[in-house]
């Protein structure tokens, strides 16, 4: 239950701090006074839309704070979202001048989706415009799920639904796919085959045009050998002077070292030699540069043809053009098998749509029966009521019935359905009858009705007060009205009103002691003039 609200800063509101009470609350005032504004208040405190004008003072934050008596059942929320739960629950909203949000449950930070999501668990409003949304079949439906339980097959259908829209959605893609014609197919293998054949490397390029700089140097490399193998290898070149060297120095133990160190040169010049024979043997036939010029112009002609910088992109174009290949060459298996995957889907989606379907049918007799002993009781005698489904073929979010309600207010005439047949005081009391048979099984704790009495006075009025005061029983229950009769069945009355202070109007809103009530309720009676027999019929209305 709410058990205190703080606005400060909200449109006509300066700053207002209410204790609320269980049961059932009634809220009234003139025309203007701001009871839109505190509905609009609470709205805001669980997760409604915000409009950056309601701000009373462009300086100010504006801030709204509600502390709330939970249930265990609701710890399950906190514990998913990670929250401190405490059965005295703070929720905080503070909007600053530039439309910045910040929300707030037990002093942690929270994201909106998240206030909301905790909000429709503990708050229910119905608008001025909710009895209108009674004669549209996605609220009937919501309606019959919550009569019948069927929360849970609900959300096992829905999660199953939306993985068949997903797998429709691959099948979709897939067959788009599919106008790939067999000559962009054959067209894809001769470039694979292209670019497969030719081998390339990652780097190639770069030694090859080394080589082939190398190759029309060879007159100079040659050379520059011969003369090495001149001053090395001839007699009396370097070779040989060293090993005679040596020779001389080994005799003596003193020199080994210096041995050692010439023999190790000698075997570097061997190597040298080995190197430079394999290059001059590279170089040495013209066939050999033929080939490499060739791959040369080979790696070239395909960068250009295929417009790519580099041998890694050749070969990443290979790649998916392999892919592509065994792609469109597997496709027509791949939508056989999606569309196996599609049908599996769709046919769990459809037991589970029946399933939801039985249950739903399974509460219609009651419902309707119970509504109709309730209309009764609220003065349409005749009231007749009836809830039809057929099932279409086509699966949707809400399943596959086509639920209908079907209304007849008067004696001898033919159901129809609501929207075509029940005024704005019939479906005003149509909702709160449905309030109050779902009382007993709705997890909703606070239930807030906005004039849900239009359109109605009088016997009526006092009937639709007694069964707000037996659904103030079990929940906390807040009506705007502006009917006395109702006013005065309820165990509490809060009265808004605006008042002129510092030169700006300010909405205030107070609980109202037994006199004050009498008051208020004769004005609702006679209207500003509030005459003796007003005050007298007051009195005698909250008596009863």
């Amino acid at each position: 239950m709410l058990k205190y609200l703080r606005i400060s800063n909200y449109a006509l509101i300066k700053h207002v701090e209410i204790d609320f009470n269980k049961g059932f609350s009634v809220i009234s005032g003139s025309t203007g006074s701001g009871k839109s504004i505190m509905l609009n208040a609470i709205e805001l405190l669980v997760g409604g839309r915000f409009d950056k004008s309601s701000i009373k003072s462009n300086s100010l934050k504006c801030i709204i704070e509600g502390r709330f008596m939970l249930q265990d059942k609701h710890k399950i929320f906190f514990i998913q979202h990670d929250l401190d739960f405490d059965c005295h629950t703070v929720i905080r909203r503070e909007i600053n001048s530039s439309g910045k949000n910040r929300m707030f449950v037990n002093d942690t930070p929270v994201l909106l989706n998240v206030l909301k999501d905790l909000g429709s668990q503990i708050i229910e409003i119905h608008g001025q415009n909710q009895s209108i949304r009674l004669t549209q079949e996605r609220y009937q439906k919501d309606l019959i799920d919550k009569f019948s339980g069927s929360t849970n097959i609900l959300r096992s259908y829905r999660e199953s639904y939306q993985n068949y829209l997903n797998e429709l959605s691959n099948l979709k893609a897939l067959k788009n796919n599919s106008s790939l014609s067999s000559e962009d197919l054959d067209f894809y293998k001769y470039q694979y085959k292209e670019l497969s054949s030719s081998n390339i490397e990652i780097g190639e390029k770069l030694n090859l045009e080394k080589d082939i700089k190398d190759i029309q140097d060879i007159d100079k490399i040659n050379s520059s050998i011969n003369e090495f193998n001149e001053i090395f290898n001839s007699s009396l070149g370097v070779v040989e002077l060293i090993s005679m060297a040596r020779k001389k120095i080994s005799q003596i133990r003193s020199f080994t070292p210096i041995s050692e160190r010439l023999k190790s040169i000698l075997i570097d010049i061997d190597d040298i030699n080995s190197e430079l024979d394999q290059i001059a043997n590279k170089f040495s036939l013209q066939d050999n540069y033929l080939d490499i010029q060739s791959r040369f112009d080979l790696i070239n002609r395909l960068l250009l043809k295929y417009k790519k910088t580099s041998e890694g992109e050749l070969i990443e174009l290979r790649d998916k053009l392999l892919e592509r290949i065994t792609f469109y060459e597997n496709l027509s298996n791949s939508i056989s098998n999606q569309e196996n995957i599609v049908n599996n889907k769709k046919n769990n989606t459809l037991k589970l749509a029946n399933k939801l379907s039985l249950k739903r049918k399974s509460v219609f007799k009651s419902i309707s029966k119970d509504l109709i002993k309730c209309l009764n009781d609220l003065g349409i005698k005749d009231a007749n009521f009836e809830i039809i489904s057929e099932n279409t073929d086509e699966l949707s979010p809400y399943g596959i019935d086509n639920i209908k309600f079907l209304f007849s207010a008067n004696r001898g005439t033919s159901l129809k359905e609501l929207s075509k047949v029940a005024s704005g005081g019939e479906l005003s009391r149509l909702m709160l009858a449905i309030k109050y048979i779902s009382s007993e099984f709705d997890d909703i704790d606070v239930l807030i009705f906005d004039e849900i009495d239009s359109g109605v006075s009088g016997e009526i009025a006092s009937l639709m007060g007694e069964m707000m005061q037996k659904i103030g029983k079990d929940k906390q229950l807040f009506s705007i009205t502006h009917l006395p009769q109702i006013a005065a069945k309820a165990a509490h009355h809060l009265n808004v009103f605006k008042q002129s202070e510092s030169n700006e109007t300010i909405t205030s809103i107070v609980e109202l002691k037994h006199k004050e009530r009498v008051r208020e309720i004769a004005k609702l009676l006679s209207g500003k003039g509030i005459s003796i027999a007003a005050t007298e019929n007051a009195k005698s209305l909250l008596n009863q």
